[in-house]
């Protein structure tokens, strides 16, 4: 920075008013229509040859529109950094003259002489730009230039508002469509346990329908030992998207998941969904090389609870990289809850059966 060079301090509430540029997501974003009609407007009607839509970020200055020769620059050299510590419009008719300006980069080097700012203002109140003209020539305003600068830069606040409610809206509406699609595959995985003739095809349907609806590769449940056994027991194979994933399910029906061994171990030990963004990392992982030859990139592993207790554990893998999403792993875990009924319910059919059994053979 030149030494010569007046940069005005911050304002005390700074960083409220970087919060307030960054919701508005302008920044570095492409041309849009409104904001370049408006710098139009602003350059006819100051009669300048060169206008700007500007917004100051913590350490430069970014042009959303331009009329003219401007670009963007260091903070430091921006006039609209001056034009942002207050709420009128700062007009400089002599740059030369001007003891904030007059060695200023732009005026020393590039010849601007004359400058005119208004503050771009956000419903918070919080000032994050400027709707500028520049000239080469020193000169000024008369009233009715000034009034409609201050008009169209109220104008451009407006349009800042209009984009954020629409991406607001956007938002809201994607929101609602993924609440849609989540709840109708939850309920798709309740009607595959119910319409499941016996367990393993149930857990065979349940982990296909994920798979297919999350975009996960691979997949299997497994059951936890009731016999005293030390190792998780495969239920309903293992379901694959492509035959290119055989060596890795061979490898997953081979393995013995004991307790905190691969990712199923891990879920049955601690209780809670186990997510790895990349399997690369983990290089304790049983199965870690049929699993890259296999183009596997990511895995999660959810425990199925009943009544406390650790029933079953279900893993799912991806092909691509993935980082942990809590609403997947919210909806994982309400797969999990509809498996852990259905097998409270076969338990409940099979000791009926055994009773109906003992019965017949007594009488």
């Amino acid at each position: 920075m030149d030494s010569s060079t007046i940069v005005p301090a911050p304002s005390l509430d700074e960083q409220a008013r970087l919060d307030a540029l960054y919701a508005c997501s302008i920044l570095d974003t492409l041309p849009e229509s409104a904001f370049e009609d408006l710098v139009e407007l602003a350059q006819r009607v100051c009669g300048t040859p060169a206008a700007a839509i500007s917004f100051i970020d913590s350490d430069r200055q970014w042009m959303k529109a331009t009329r003219g020769p401007m670009v963007g620059g260091p903070r430091e050299h921006a006039f609209c950094n001056h034009t942002i510590q207050g709420d009128a419009a700062l007009v400089v008719g002599d740059t030369t003259k001007d003891e904030r300006f007059r060695e200023n980069p732009y005026v020393v080097n590039n010849g601007v002489r004359f400058y005119a700012g208004v503050p771009l203002v956000t419903r918070e109140g919080a000032r994050v730009g400027a709707l500028c003209v520049v000239d080469i020539a020193t000169r000024d305003l008369d009233p009715a230039q000034k009034a409609m600068l201050e008009i169209l830069a109220r104008q451009v606040g407006t349009q800042l508002e209009l984009r954020r409610q629409k991406a607001a809206l956007q938002e809201a509406l994607d929101a609602r469509d993924e609440a849609v699609r989540r709840l109708g595959l939850v309920y798709e995985l309740q009607r595959c346990v119910a319409e499941a003739r016996d367990l393993p095809t149930a857990m065979s349907a349940v982990i296909a329908r994920l798979c297919d609806a999350l975009g996960f590769a691979a997949g299997a449940v497994y059951l936890t030992p009731r016999d005293g056994g030390k190792a998780l027991e495969n239920v309903g194979g293992y379901w694959l998207s492509s035959t290119t994933l055989t060596a890795f399910r061979d490898a997953s029906l081979t393995t013995q998941f004991t307790q905190a061994v691969g990712i199923p171990g891990l879920a049955w030990r601690n209780g809670a969904a186990v997510w790895l963004d990349k399997l690369i990392d983990e290089p304790g992982l049983p199965r870690l090389t049929p699993a890259l030859a296999a183009g596997l990139a990511s895995g999660v592993a959810v425990p199925v609870l009943l009544d406390g207790a650790i029933v079953a554990v279900f893993e799912l893998f991806s092909a691509t990289a993935r980082k942990r999403d809590d609403e997947t792993v919210a909806l994982l875990a309400s797969a999990a809850a509809d498996l852990g009924a259905l097998i409270r319910r076969r338990e409940h059919t099979d000791q009926s059966t055994t009773r109906t059994l003992s019965a017949t053979t007594t009488t």
